[in-house]
């Protein structure tokens, strides 16, 4: 077990390597990459501003105010390669209607629904006339939600089945990833449930478990692909904010975990603070018309409230385990780092790029985390297997296998407790003595007789497979404590013992004797007398067996 920590150090790289190459993969083939079906035609030069008269290209980002329209108008090209049949837009939190020269295609005014006045961003498709080639296609969005910057995508001509196709197939990489981390955090929380001991791992295991399932939850509602199949985009939304807010409270308890002392009550200063956030930005959402997405700027800046909390703490506050600061530091900065690279592209970049480089930095993380977690699992498995080998050799007898009078000592106080609280529970104690042990050693030497000894114990063990206890008290005495057994029964199994012990042939064909003692807790109810009165047998019995030797008087 000592060398698999130090193997997983060395492999450590290889899986940092590993989980960067395929989060590679999906950045150059996720769901938000451009279509690169050559039958999709995007509509994205001299679109006209209606209001303003200026000609503008898509996609772009624009300033707009909520509830008031903007129409923007475009010719259709009189011949195209190929006879589309669809219009897709891709609407990003407004309303949109959609007129072909006088001929309306669409009108969509969301309803409120979910206590929510926005159906969030969604991909719908438009059926286009006989005869569209030429004609004048407006579009009237009126925004949802205040926005510093929409970003307004082009429309494309298209065949529906073909964008579903090639939908699916950019996001397939994506949603392998997502399902794969939700799986994670489920196998996870499971394992939280099932094997928890230890409160400073089992904390570290449930937040993980905690922050997949989040972070799973929350990159599923980025994908284009769910989009299109989930029709209820306000609940998608919903979803996706909540999860949102939600995300840096496992982060939180993670490091509370970890800390000790004034960075502990600073850290669960800061989740309360986070929790409080949530329920706050929940309460407007629900009794006011402030949307989730229109308090997004206020979830970022707590984000940066935390992070400047946080780093002094990580860099100065002690930790509870050696290592753990190094640990956290390398798990936090991919999140730090690409979180930070999505905020500056959202707030400052003329591009949409949801999430992904979040999505870069969560997987990292999550990656990590698991490495340095199974690394603390395995470091606390070997200390407990250790510390059992320990426990074993100190209440086994070596000799025998049987337990020794330490475990008998250390069990007395509990089977006492028992017999206490429970006048009907019932123990039999059994006091055995090989009566020649001496003569064996000192006729035949030490090595007979630790056969002798041996030898008993194997038969005690077969005569009875059911017991509390088999005990090797010292030198060649015995106790066997059982449950349920009347004397009588106890004194015809004793009685074939002896008879298969007395079969065993020795060097010297010494006759073997075997003294017992047998005691009831229906007349004691501590296991002290009890030993007592079964000893005092057994001495009688010992007495009368050298009386018939000879051996005294």
């Amino acid at each position: 077990m000592k060398s698999l920590p130090k193997l997983l150090d060395r492999i450590v790289i290889l899986l940092i390597l590993f989980a960067f190459a395929g989060f590679a993969a999906i950045c150059l083939l996720r769901d938000n990459s451009s279509f690169t079906d050559k039958q999709a035609l995007p509509l994205q030069e001299n679109w006209t501003n209606i209001t303003s008269g200026d000609t503008i290209s898509l996609p772009a980002s624009l300033s707009l105010t909520k509830n008031v329209p903007l129409t923007l108008q475009f010719t259709l090209p009189e011949n195209s390669p190929y006879p589309y049949t669809e219009l897709y837009f891709s609407p990003y939190y407004y309303d949109l209607e959609v007129h072909l020269d006088d001929q309306p295609l669409l009108k969509e005014k969301f309803e409120p629904a979910y206590f929510s006045h926005t159906n969030g961003a969604r991909q719908v498709f438009i059926t286009l006339p006989n005869g569209w080639q030429g004609k004048e296609l407006s579009m009237v969005i009126t925004p949802q939600v205040q926005i510093s910057s929409f970003k307004l995508a082009a429309p494309m001509l298209c065949f529906e089945a073909q964008i579903m196709e090639e939908t699916y197939q950019l996001s397939m990489p994506s949603l392998v990833a997502t399902n794969i981390i939700i799986l994670f955090g489920v196998c996870l929380l499971v394992l939280y449930f099932v094997v928890r001991k230890n409160d400073h791992l089992d904390l570290g295991l449930l937040s993980l478990a905690l922050f997949s399932l989040l972070c799973g939850i929350y990159l599923s509602t980025q994908l284009s692909w769910n989009k299109l199949i989930i029709t209820n985009s306000t609940l998608l939304y919903i979803v996706e904010f909540t999860s949102h807010l939600l995300l840096p409270l496992p982060l939180l308890l993670l490091l509370e975990n970890a800390l000790t002392g004034l960075g502990r009550k600073i850290i669960s200063c800061c989740l309360g603070l986070t929790l409080l956030h949530t329920i706050i930005q929940v309460l407007l959402f629900l009794v006011t018309d402030l949307e989730l997405r229109e308090m997004l700027l206020a979830a970022h800046l707590q984000l940066l409230l935390l992070s400047a909390i946080a780093a002094p703490m990580i860099v100065f506050g002690k930790f509870k385990q050696p290592g753990q600061r190094m640990q956290i530091c390398i798990s936090l900065v991919p999140i730090v780092l690409f979180s930070g690279i999505d905020v500056l592209v959202h707030y400052f970049v003329e591009i949409s790029l949801p999430s992904l480089f979040l999505q870069i930095g969560f997987s990292v993380f999550i990656v990590l985390q698991a490495f340095f977690l199974i690394r603390v699992y395995l470091k606390s498995w070997e200390v407990e297997q250790r510390s059992k080998a320990y426990e074993t050799l100190a209440y086994t007898d070596l000799l025998t296998g049987l337990k020794n009078r330490n475990a008998y000592e250390s069990d007395a106080e509990h089977l006492d407790v028992m017999l206490k609280r429970n006048l009907r529970y019932n123990i039999s104690c059994i006091a055995v003595d090989a009566d020649n042990l001496k003569r064996t050693n000192d006729q035949e030497g030490h090595a007979a007789g630790d056969l002798l000894l041996q030898t008993i114990a194997e038969v005690l063990k077969k005569a009875f497979p059911k017991n509390l206890g088999i005990y090797r008290i010292g030198g060649d005495e015995f106790t066997i404590l059982v449950t349920y057994r009347s004397k009588t029964e106890l004194r015809l199994v004793l009685e074939e013992v002896v008879k298969n012990l007395a079969a065993h042939r020795f060097e010297n064909h010494a006759t073997f004797s075997f003294s017992y003692g047998i005691s009831d807790s229906t007349e004691f109810r501590t296991l002290a007398a009890l030993t007592a009165q079964a000893d005092a047998e057994m001495y009688d019995m010992k007495k009368h067996h050298r009386q018939e030797a000879g051996l005294i008087d």
